[in-house]
């Protein structure tokens, strides 16, 4: 993989390409607005398929020999993350509030509990318990006997932030983001104790996504892939195997059964490697690829139900395949607009005489800043841009605060140092402002804009700073030569400066 060049803030997690093809033939009237869909679970019992979309909130379909046909949406201000089904209620992680509560007898479902104030980020069901990956908190553990009143019976700090957790027999595997897997005994409950920690990078692991079989655990760890874990013995966890598919592979969610991982995939660099790889691992120490179900547009969580896997498409929706022969799956549904539009293809367009206009004002602007001018505005991409130069040109932390609310967080603290400040003021006063899409409409919640610079008129574009809209403004969400890669960096950037402010509520 090509090393990511970040300016200002390192955050790289799962890479969303959105790769220029032609629609899928089953798509069509049927672009209803998704959000970004990040996870899929199914109700056996009424064949309804559930996808937590953030924003958005919670899809509902009915499904029939894989074919969707779109129900209603829970829909409740939260951000939807990861869902899990038990009985007739679906346990969602809410980015907002941590554990939501959803009851599913009726055609239209129903919240009937809220946790608030933590970041639920994944869940897993084991037996009457939910088990809560709520990120800087760790595990949290309810008591979920009574559906409809889950009682906070047991809390642990993991190594970083919590993603993901797996649950089987005594042991709760939890994904550590920026750590690896850290094994929990939850024998008791209320209890819970860290056992053990594996990783496979001593310097940028990543664990997004944790599922697991017998004495295996599988992880969809991002750019590194599938990591393959022996847990034979829990307090001694050991990794086995790793599968990437090439230098742009991310790992993005996974199922397994009987042997057979079934691996969302997305793969920047190699459109042939995006989507479903079904990979043998009944050898867990011999990893081989069974076969594979490409489309465009990137990936996060899947569902395997049946004879079907049902694949999160982000902002493109829902994929249905059908996994009946792994040797030779097949796409046969998909709901959402799907993005056929590559992120860079825009730089390839004729520069527009409002975009001109917005460029030469941002570089005015930008030099009265460097002569003493203070500027604070996030109503625009460009003015947040702006709006950095100035906090770090004036040593503004407040200012910096608004604009990179991820300096708050004590794992990125050292970007409000001098030595990032010295960085920033020299690249402020050397580049210049190449392109910037504009969007005639009002931004919306979790829209991402890049600005591509580059270090003088006669060079070709090699940055691309990028910024998310977030609880109402624009806000910085890192930097990186990669151009054509900068969106799965803004998405993590975006995701976790929203937990931050939120948790400031």
């Amino acid at each position: 993989m090509k090393r990511f060049k970040i300016v200002i803030v390192v955050i790289a997690i799962a890479l969303e390409c959105v790769v220029a093809a032609n629609a899928f033939a089953g798509d069509k009237g049927r672009n209803k607005a998704m959000g970004y869909c990040f996870d899929a679970a199914f109700h056996e019992k009424t064949d309804r398929l559930f996808v937590a979309a953030a924003v958005m909130g919670t899809h509902v379909f009915e499904v029939t020999d894989g074919k969707l046909n779109f129900v209603t949406t829970v829909y409740d201000g939260g951000y939807h993350r990861n869902l899990k089904i038990s009985g007739d209620r679906v346990y969602v992680a809410d980015g907002k509030r941590g554990l939501l509560v959803i009851d599913i007898t009726k055609k239209a479902p129903v919240i009937t509990w809220k946790q608030e104030n933590v970041s639920g980020m994944g869940i897993y069901i084991h037996d009457n318990h939910a088990y809560l990956a709520a990120g800087t908190e760790g595990l949290h553990i309810f008591d979920i006997s009574k559906p409809d009143s889950p009682k906070l019976v047991g809390k642990c700090k993991t190594n970083a932030d919590a993603w993901d957790v797996w649950v089987s027999g005594k042991y709760a595997y939890v994904a550590d983001l920026q750590k690896g897997v850290t094994v929990i005994d939850v024998s008791q409950p209320s209890k819970p104790k860290k056992l053990s920690w594996v990783t496979w990078d001593e310097k940028k692991p990543m664990a997004e996504i944790v599922r697991g079989e017998g004495k295996t655990v599988y992880v969809a760890a991002g750019r590194h892939g599938l990591v393959v874990i022996n847990v034979s013995n829990p307090q001694d966890p050991k990794v086995v195997s790793r599968y990437k598919s090439g230098p742009g592979g991310f790992g993005e969610g996974l199922c397994v059964r009987n042997g057979l991982v079934y691996l969302s995939n997305g793969n920047n660099n190699n459109k042939d490697e995006n989507g479903l790889i079904i990979i043998d691992a009944r050898d867990p120490n011999s990893l081989k690829v069974k076969s594979k179900c490409t489309f465009s547009g990137w990936v996060e969580g899947d569902c395997l139900a049946g004879n079907h896997i049902f694949i999160t498409n982000t902002h493109s929706g829902i994929r249905s395949i059908d996994v009946s022969d792994p040797n030779n799956p097949r796409l046969v549904d998909s709901f959402g607009s799907i993005q056929e539009v590559v992120s860079y293809t825009f730089l390839e367009t004729e520069i527009s005489r409002q975009e001109r206009e917005i460029i030469e004002n941002f570089e005015k602007t930008k030099k009265q800043i460097l002569q003493g001018r203070k500027f604070n505005d996030l109503s625009t991409a460009a003015n947040a841009f702006l709006t950095l130069i100035s906090a770090f040109q004036h040593q503004d932390q407040n200012t910096l605060e608004q604009v990179l609310p991820l300096v708050k967080h004590q794992q990125f603290k050292k970007f409000s140092s001098p030595e990032t400040r010295s960085k920033m003021i020299d690249f402020a006063k050397k580049s210049i402002v190449c392109r910037i899409e504009v969007e005639n409409k009002s931004p919306k919640e979790s829209d991402l804009c890049a600005i591509y610079t580059s270090d003088s008129p006669d060079k070709e574009i090699n940055q691309a700073w990028s910024f998310g809209y977030v609880e109402g403004a624009w806000r910085f969400a890192g930097s990186t030569s990669e151009i054509r890669n900068w969106i799965p960096q803004a998405k993590t950037a975006e995701a976790l400066t929203r937990n931050i402010l939120q948790k400031q509520e």
